[in-house]
C-alpha cells in the first residue's frame, strides 16, 4: 500500500507538469515547464538579409496541438523599426523564402494549390502573389538569378520524361492502379520513411514573372541530391550528385557542374568519399564544398574544400587545421575569405579563413549554439538562429570580425517571463582510458545539490552526434527535468565536437568505451553528492536506444530504462536497414564476415535482462525497423521483465505529430515516476 501511494504521488506530479501550461499563473509567479509550453515555442529558420541590409526574411515553424500538425509561415523583420510582418501567398504551410535582387519581391513555397509550389510575393503587400510553378510534383525551394529574371529550383521527375505532361501521366497511372506491388532488382528500395518510386531530383528554371518551367537536366538518370548553387551570370549550376556506384554501399557523392544552356554535366571531384553542398564564389570563378576523405564513413571529418570552377590548381583545404566538421559555410562578399561553422564541445563556433588557406582560420564567434548562419551583403554581420538549454531559439547578429552580439528577434520572449527552468551546469570527468568527457547537468527548479535527487541519463543518437547547449524540440531536457529529476546529458565516446579521434573511437566498439564513459559519468555525479545512487534511470533514441538496450544487458544499477528506436539485434537490423555503408563501417563488414555484430548486439546477452524497460518505436522507421522493438519487447515479456511497448503506426525514426509527441512525453514521464519514486 505504501508503495502504491508513493507511485500515485509520482504520477500526480507528472499530471501537474502536463497541466501546468494551461493553468493560470499566480500574478508574477513563474510556472514549471509543461508540454504545452514546448509546443507553443516557435522556431525561426533560414534567415536571409535584404540586399540593402535593412530587413530580415525568415521562416517560422511551430506545432498546432489542436490540429495535430506542423505549422510554417514566412515573416519579414525590419531591423530599424523592429516591426515584424507576415509575408504570405495565402497558404497554410509556407516556407523557404529568398530575396529578389530588387529587395522587394520574395520567392517562397506555399501550399495554396494543394501541393507545394513557388510563388513570387511583394514584400510590401501592394501586388497580388503570383504562382510561378504548377508542376505535377511538389517543388523544392527556389532562388533568383543575379539579375532577377529567373528562378531556379528542383523537383522530382521520372527519368526519361521530357516534360511535366509525361511526369503527370506516369504519376496518375500509378495512383489509379489498384495494384500497389513493386518489383525491385537492386538496393536501396526504400529510404528513411518512404518507399522509392523511381523518381529523381532535377534542377529547373522558370521566368520570375511566370511561364513554362524548364528541366535543365532532362537526360540525367541520377539527378542531384538536394544541394546546388548557380553562378552569378546564370550560365552554370554546381550541384551534388550521387556516384553511380551501388548507393546503399557507398557514401560517395560528387560535385558536378552543369552547363545551363547546353544541358551538359561534368563531374569536377575525384575523391571517393563524400563531396557535397557546393557554394559558388561571388565572382563565379571558385566553388567551395564539404568533403570527407574516407569512403564508406559517413562520420568522417567534414573539411571545407575550394577549387577553381574549371578544376585548375587542384583542391585547397582552408579549414584543415581545425579538427572539427565544417557544418555550414559561405563566402565573404569580396570572395577573398570564407566563413564556416563547426561543432565545439557542446556548442558551435564560427571561423573565417583566407580562401586559399594561406593563414590559420580565425575564430570569430565562440560559446554559442548556432544554426542557419548567413552573412549580410556588406559582410559586416553574421545573422544566425541562437539557442541554449534554457533559452528558446531567436535570431541574433554577430560582428563578422568579432565583438558584441545582440538579439534581433524576441519571438519567444514570453518563455523567460512565464516559465521556470532548470539551472544548467557544464561538467567534465575522466572516462575510459583517462579521456576527458564532457556533459551538461540540469538541476530542476528548487533542487538542492546537497540533496540526493533521482537521476535521469539521456543518451544521444548517432552514435556520432552531440548533446548541445540547445532547447531540442523533440528531446527537451527542461521537460525531462521538470518532475524533479537531475538530468544528465553526457557527450560520451563518438560524440562530435571533441576532435575526430574521439569520433572514430566509437566504431567497432559500440558498447565499449562509450558505455564506460557513461557509467563513470554517473559515478562522478554520485561522488559529487548530487544524485541518489538508488534512483537512477536512463534512456535514449536511435544509438541512444541501443545503448539503453546495452545497459539492460550489462548492468543492473538502473531502476528503469527506456529505448526509443533502439537497436536490439544487430544481425537482423543489417538485413532491414536502408544504408548498408553504416553498419559495414561500424562493425567491420557484414554479419557473415564480422563477429562484431554478435559481440556488440544486446540480443546476445538477453538472459541478463532484468531492468524494467519502456520500448518505443514507429512503423515508418526504415533506418532502425520496427522488428527491433518487437524482438526486444518479446524478449522482455518472455523473461518476466516489467515492460511496456509504445507503438506509433504513423511515425518514423522521429515522433513528429504534436499529439503523438504529447503521448510520447507523458508515457515516458509515467514510466519514470513509477520506478524512480518507488521504494
Amino acid at each position: 500500500m505504501k508503495r502504491a501511494l508513493v507511485v500515485l504521488a509520482g504520477l500526480l506530479a507528472v499530471l501537474f507538469v502536463a497541466a501546468a501550461g494551461s493553468a493560470a499563473s499566480v500574478a508574477g509567479e513563474k510556472r514549471t515547464i509543461a508540454f504545452e509550453d514546448v509546443v507553443r515555442l516557435k522556431e525561426p529558420v533560414g534567415p536571409s538579409v535584404s540586399p540593402d541590409g535593412s530587413r530580415l526574411l525568415f521562416g517560422l515553424t511551430g506545432r498546432d496541438l489542436q490540429e495535430n500538425r506542423s505549422t510554417a509561415s514566412v515573416f519579414m523583420f525590419d531591423t530599424k523599426s523592429r516591426k515584424m510582418t507576415q509575408v504570405t501567398a495565402g497558404g497554410k504551410l509556407e516556407n523557404a523564402p529568398a530575396w529578389a535582387p530588387d529587395g522587394r519581391h520574395v520567392v517562397m513555397l506555399s501550399d495554396v494549390a494543394c501541393s507545394s509550389q513557388l510563388f513570387v510575393v511583394d514584400s510590401q503587400g501592394e501586388e497580388a502573389p503570383k504562382m510561378i510553378t504548377s508542376l505535377s510534383s511538389p517543388v523544392m525551394p527556389g532562388r533568383f538569378s543575379a539579375d532577377g529574371s529567373t528562378v531556379f529550383f528542383t523537383s522530382l521527375v521520372f527519368p526519361g520524361c521530357a516534360d511535366d505532361a509525361c511526369n503527370r501521366k506516369r504519376r496518375e497511372a500509378i495512383d489509379a492502379d489498384p495494384v500497389k506491388a513493386q518489383v525491385f532488382e537492386r538496393l536501396m528500395y526504400r529510404h528513411w520513411d518512404s518507399w522509392r518510386d523511381g523518381t529523381v531530383e532535377h534542377l529547373f528554371s522558370v521566368p520570375a514573372g511566370g511561364g513554362s518551367a524548364v528541366d535543365l537536366m532532362p537526360d540525367d538518370s541520377w539527378g542531384l541530391t538536394g544541394s546546388w548553387s548557380v553562378t552569378p551570370d546564370g550560365t552554370r549550376a554546381v550541384y551534388t550528385t550521387k556516384d553511380p556506384l551501388d548507393e546503399t554501399l557507398n557514401t560517395n557523392h560528387q560535385v558536378a557542374v552543369l552547363d545551363v544552356a547546353g544541358r551538359k554535366t561534368s563531374v569536377v571531384t575525384e575523391n571517393r568519399g563524400y563531396d557535397g553542398g557546393p557554394v559558388v564564389s561571388p565572382d563565379g570563378q571558385w566553388v567551395a564544398w564539404a568533403s570527407q576523405q574516407r569512403p564508406g564513413f559517413e562520420s568522417d571529418r567534414m573539411r571545407l574544400s575550394v577549387q577553381r570552377m574549371g578544376g585548375a590548381g587542384g583542391v585547397l583545404y582552408p579549414s584543415n587545421e581545425i579538427d572539427h566538421w565544417a557544418w555550414e559555410f559561405g563566402w565573404f562578399p569580396d570572395g577573398s575569405e570564407l566563413w564556416f561553422l563547426v561543432p565545439e564541445q557542446g556548442r558551435t563556433a564560427i571561423y573565417r579563413v583566407d580562401m586559399q588557406g594561406r593563414s590559420k582560420p580565425k575564430k570569430i564567434v565562440d560559446g554559442q549554439t548556432l544554426s542557419a548562419v548567413t552573412l549580410s551583403p556588406d559582410g559586416k554581420w553574421f545573422y544566425a538562429v541562437r539557442q541554449s538549454l534554457s533559452e528558446p531559439s531567436e535570431i541574433w547578429k554577430f560582428p563578422s570580425r568579432g565583438g558584441v552580439a545582440s538579439a534581433v528577434t524576441s519571438i519567444n520572449s514570453w518563455f523567460a517571463q512565464e516559465v521556470r527552468t532548470a539551472s544548467v551546469e557544464e561538467v567534465w570527468w575522466e572516462g575510459a582510458g583517462g579521456a576527458k568527457i564532457h556533459g551538461f547537468v540540469l538541476f530542476p527548479p528548487g533542487t538542492s545539490k546537497s540533496k540526493k535527487n533521482p537521476l535521469l541519463v539521456l543518451i544521444h543518437g548517432g552514435p556520432q552526434g552531440m548533446w548541445a547547449d540547445q532547447m531540442h524540440p523533440r528531446w527537451n531536457a527542461q521537460l525531462f527535468a521538470a518532475p524533479g529529476y537531475v538530468t544528465f546529458l553526457p557527450n560520451i565516446r563518438g560524440s562530435i565536437g571533441f576532435g575526430q579521434q574521439f569520433v572514430d573511437e566509437i566504431s567497432r566498439d559500440w558498447g565499449g568505451k562509450a558505455f564506460e564513459d557513461l557509467m563513470l559519468g554517473v559515478d562522478f555525479l554520485i561522488k559529487k553528492g548530487w544524485v541518489d545512487p538508488d534512483r537512477l534511470a536512463a534512456g535514449g533514441g536511435s544509438y541512444g536506444g541501443y545503448l539503453a538496450n546495452w545497459l539492460e544487458a550489462r548492468t543492473d544499477r538502473f531502476k528503469c530504462l527506456f529505448s526509443h528506436a533502439g537497436v536490439y539485434d544487430l544481425n537482423s537490423k543489417y538485413g532491414t536497414t536502408d544504408e548498408l555503408w553504416f553498419p559495414e563501417w561500424e562493425f567491420g563488414g557484414t554479419p557473415w564476415t564480422s563477429e562484431d555484430y554478435t559481440k556488440w548486439s544486446p540480443s546476445s546477452y538477453v538472459k541478463d535482462f532484468k531492468t524494467p524497460m519502456l520500448v518505443i518505436h514507429g512503423a515508418y522507421d526504415f533506418r532502425v525497423c520496427e522488428n527491433q522493438a518487437m524482438q526486444l519487447f518479446t524478449a522482455l515479456q518472455r523473461q518476466g521483465v516489467p515492460s511496456k511497448f509504445l507503438y506509433f503506426p504513423d511515425e518514423s525514426h522521429f515522433v513528429a505529430k504534436p499529439r503523438n509527441s504529447q503521448l510520447w512525453y507523458r508515457t515516458i514521464h509515467e514510466w519514470l515516476a513509477q520506478w524512480l519514486n518507488a521504494e
